[in-house]
């Protein structure tokens, strides 16, 4: 068994910072929880950072489909990363400018209610997504 020596010397525990660093040189892709699923079929937010601007958009993603199986459904906004780091300590939803985030139980099971039955807990569900979404960056 070979025992590997870590070597710290150049390590300096006062140069960690806690700040959120979301400046990103190429593309980076995020997708939220799926808010609502029927037949392989998920819905969900997605940022992608392009430069100094995020997208964000709602998406569909086709399980059935081996490539190609994301397809925008809406570009919801393009921030900047300013605006964006804003929302992200506010927690409040970039959609519409006001809504606090909150946690909650993403609620799947939805097919046998009727229509604003599920249309409620859809809502319901995009506020918890955007929660943890948030989080991912909070980390």
């Amino acid at each position: 068994m070979e025992v590997k020596v870590l070597d710290l010397t150049d390590f300096d525990i006062n140069s960690i910072t806690n700040e959120i660093d979301i400046s990103y040189e190429q593309d980076d892709i995020y997708y939220s929880y799926p808010y609502y699923s029927r037949n392989d079929i998920d819905y969900q937010f997605r940022l992608t950072f392009i430069k100094d601007k995020i997208h964000i958009d709602e998406v569909k993603n086709d399980n059935n489909k081996d490539f190609d199986s994301v397809e925008l459904l809406k570009t919801i906004k393009i921030l900047d990363n300013e605006k964006f780091q804003e929302y992200l300590q506010t927690f409040i939803d970039f959609r519409d400018n006001k809504t606090v985030l909150i946690d909650g139980i993403i609620n799947l099971n939805i097919d046998k209610l009727d229509t604003n039955e599920k249309l409620n807990i859809i809502d319901n569900n995009k506020i918890y997504v955007l929660y943890e979404l948030y989080n991912i960056f909070l980390e």
